[in-house]
């Protein structure tokens, strides 16, 4: 009886696990909309920007455990990409960047990290195959304006 009872606890416990692993992409997931909507800021309403801002401070409230190195990495990944010099060479550089995002995230002890990765990875997915350069040069100044918000706030929300 003892021992069945121990093997339900240990199998709720793998289910716990699984369940939280899920969750990563379900956690970022609500935070991608409205940060998305940043991406073109010329085309973004005051509102938006406000509300993906607000979110980038929700997010970065909740995910305060990464560190400013990782986090730091990132945003030079990302400030390697210029906009002003769009062309096949920058769209293969910003395709690498996933992989190095996905490397970062794995080497997170813990949730908090993944998230952030998990939604700039879905940041870069949505405009990748955009085959209209100034329309791809608009998201990625979008996307270091929302990189720039992201060490603005984990800075002020961060104790390291």
């Amino acid at each position: 009886m003892a021992t069945s009872q121990y093997r339900d606890n240990r199998n709720q416990g793998d289910r716990r696990n699984f369940q939280q692993r899920e969750s990563i992409a379900d956690r970022a997931e609500k935070f991608i909309p409205p940060i998305k909507a940043m991406l073109s800021l010329e085309k973004a309403s005051a509102a938006e920007i406000k509300n993906g801002i607000s979110t980038i401070n929700d997010m970065l409230l909740k995910n305060k455990t990464v560190t400013a190195h990782q986090v730091r990495n990132i945003f030079s990944l990302i400030n390697e990409i210029d906009p002003d010099n769009m062309n096949n060479e920058s769209m293969k550089k910003l395709n690498m960047l996933r992989p190095r995002l996905a490397y970062i995230g794995a080497r997170q002890t813990n949730d908090d990290g993944k998230i952030i990765v998990q939604v700039l990875d879905q940041l870069i997915i949505s405009f990748t195959d955009e085959p209209n350069t100034s329309i791809v040069k608009e998201k990625i100044a979008g996307l270091r304006y929302i990189m720039e918000s992201i060490v603005a706030y984990h800075k002020f929300h961060s104790k390291n």
